[in-house]
């Protein structure tokens, strides 16, 4: 696991993960008729990576639509969701790049599924209460 550098700003730690299936909504513009420009939005697959109470890493194609400071839709867990892209890294596989993402709001599948892998091996709130 990569160490964190002497600038982290990431509240939580970063927890590796079963990469999760998501689907990126990516916003485009393509030409219409008589050259009208039209916004479309293309169904781009990836997969959830790590998480952290406020973020997550996420792999995706390289688009023009994924750019840091972008808020993006994504679908996964039976919902959508939106994260805003902090940064973005290439990765060995070509056309592929790794996200930094924000979450700016959590449909209540994917919310209640990064909960659940964050607690995990966590002590629970009774074991907290018996200890004070």
């Amino acid at each position: 696991m990569e160490r964190p550098g002497p600038y982290e700003r990431r509240i939580g730690e970063r927890v590796p993960i079963e990469p999760i299936e998501v689907t990126w909504l990516v916003p485009a513009e393509e030409s219409g008729r008589f050259g009208r420009r039209r916004r479309v939005v293309r169904e781009q697959s990836g997969r959830v990576l790590d998480v952290s109470i406020t973020g997550a890493a996420i792999e995706g194609p390289a688009e023009s639509g994924l750019r840091t400071g972008a808020e993006v839709t994504i679908r996964a867990c039976g919902g959508d969701s939106v994260v805003r892209i902090r940064r973005a890294q290439e990765t060995e596989r070509s056309g592929i790049l790794r996200y930094g993402v924000e979450f700016v709001a959590l449909d209540g599948g994917l919310k209640g599924e990064v909960s659940s892998i964050l607690q995990r091996g966590r002590p629970g709130e009774s074991t907290w209460r018996r200890s004070l």
